[in-house]
């Protein structure tokens, strides 16, 4: 159990600067984090290994308020992103659970975001690095599309509720499209759904998870994460080409009537969990 800020009386607080403290990581990695949306909360465990208690003045993050991360000390944060006068016990520890929200970059391709958390003691500072990758993105909110439309790779999609098609219109995705669907968003195509993939850069549909379920499983290997594919038209021509669907609560669900079914054309496609 972890004290923060009290100490029994009999314990003894060290004032020695060749003490350290040992942390769980000494770099703190997020998975790609969508621009303006909250980050999953990850931790570092700070233990003291020593025989005596040590006061922190404060643990911090180096960017202040400025940074794009946030720092949670046991239950304790602020607008200033520093907590002071932390008591971590001899044979003890804490945690500290960090999220980031990255800021709007007007760019394609992920870029790095890089801050630490500085932990100040005993006339000395101690680091644990922060790293991100922010991404831009187009966010498609319960989204009607009523003409043909083409969706390109220039940005990833994030899709919230449905997307759906108008009927007997078509929806082309681009060469390296990007579709990302939040839990229970769902593709439901009232019309034509041509996919352009290629080898090179085939046109991908997944769960919008990015971070791993346990360490080194990533979400892209659990189901049920958005509803998957719905098309609906019974006279549509379907022309898939490289698409990669996975994570879904299914992949693709295909309609039609007795006298009037759909065609369905898939080349070098992968649908899976």
């Amino acid at each position: 159990m972890a004290f923060v800020g009290l100490v029994a009386c009999s314990e003894q607080i060290s004032t020695d600067p060749s003490l350290s403290l040992s942390f769980s990581t000494d770099t703190l990695r997020f998975d790609t984090v969508f621009s303006g949306i909250e980050s999953i909360t990850a931790q570092v465990r700070v233990r003291n290994d020593n025989k005596k208690a040590i006061l922190l003045d404060q643990i911090a993050l180096a960017g202040g308020k400025t940074s794009q991360f946030r720092l949670n000390v046991d239950g304790m944060s602020n607008a200033d992103s520093k907590v002071q006068n932390i008591t971590i016990p001899a044979k003890d520890s804490i945690f500290i659970f960090v999220e980031v929200t990255a800021r709007q970059t007007n760019q394609s391709t992920p870029l790095v975001i890089r801050d630490s958390i500085v932990f100040a003691y005993n006339g000395k500072v101690q680091q644990v690095q922060l790293e991100a990758y922010g991404q831009d993105m187009e966010i498609l909110r319960d989204r009607f599309i009523a003409n043909d439309t083409t969706l390109t790779a220039d940005l990833p999609y994030l899709v919230y509720g449905a997307l759906v098609i108008d009927s007997a219109k078509t929806l082309t995705l681009q060469p390296g499209c990007r579709l990302f669907f939040h839990r229970g968003a769902q593709l439901i195509v009232g019309g034509n759904l041509v996919v352009n993939g290629t080898l090179e850069q085939p046109v991908t549909m997944k769960g919008d998870r990015l971070d791993n379920v346990f360490v080194n499983i990533p979400y892209d290997y659990v189901d049920g994460q958005w509803g998957g594919i719905l098309l609906s038209y019974a006279k549509a021509h379907h022309q898939l080409s490289y698409l990669e669907i996975n994570s879904g609560y299914s992949g693709i669900i295909v309609m039609g009537t007795r006298d009037e079914q759909p065609t369905l054309e898939l080349q070098n496609c992968r649908i899976h969990n």
